[in-house]
């Protein structure tokens, strides 16, 4: 798809799927127009399922961004730890910074509020921006956080029948 788009891309792959017919994997990836620095995939604390985030730095017209794609597991104990991971590895890195993924959570959720109250970020969806299901979407799960230097100029999510997730979108900007 990068290619084809003509785009930098990172991949990290969480699951590898061997058989005698095929290989695959199963991971976070980040498509970037502007040029990835360097990444780094980092295994996220899971349970039935290996999860992870992606950690990519972007030099965005001379600015380098920190760039974090994750998909989280679907219970709140392990979400809880996930997220306190993913505080940790974001605090280590200076600068601005870019969250997003499937958080599998809404915002009422302990998860969600202790992101929000440690990771330093903010939500770019407004309250009313479903995302799951996809063929009949009522609750929000998917989320874009920005760090308080990037402004949020617009943020949709589109309709697709391509998952069982809608994909959310964000046009953002570093304040000068």
């Amino acid at each position: 798809m990068a290619i084809l788009l003509d785009d930098h891309y990172c991949f990290g792959a969480n699951l590898k799927y061997t058989s005698q017919k095929q290989n695959s994997e199963y991971g976070n990836a980040i498509f970037s127009k502007f040029p990835i620095i360097d990444y780094e995939n980092i295994l996220l604390t899971s349970g039935k399922e290996q999860r992870g985030v992606l950690k990519a730095r972007i030099n965005v017209n001379g600015t380098h961004v920190n760039v974090y794609n994750t998909h989280l597991g679907l219970d709140l104990k392990e979400r809880m730890i996930q997220v306190k991971e993913i505080i940790n590895i974001m605090s280590q890195d200076s600068g601005e910074k870019i969250l997003m993924g499937d958080f599998n959570t809404e915002s009422s959720n302990q998860d969600y509020e202790l992101l929000m109250d440690k990771g330093e970020v903010k939500n770019t969806l407004d309250e009313m921006q479903k995302t799951f299901p996809s063929s009949h979407p009522n609750i929000r799960l998917d989320y874009i956080f920005v760090s308080k230097n990037i402004d949020v100029y617009h943020s949709a999510v589109i309709s697709s029948t391509a998952s069982d997730h809608l994909p959310i979108v964000a046009e953002l900007g570093l304040k000068k």
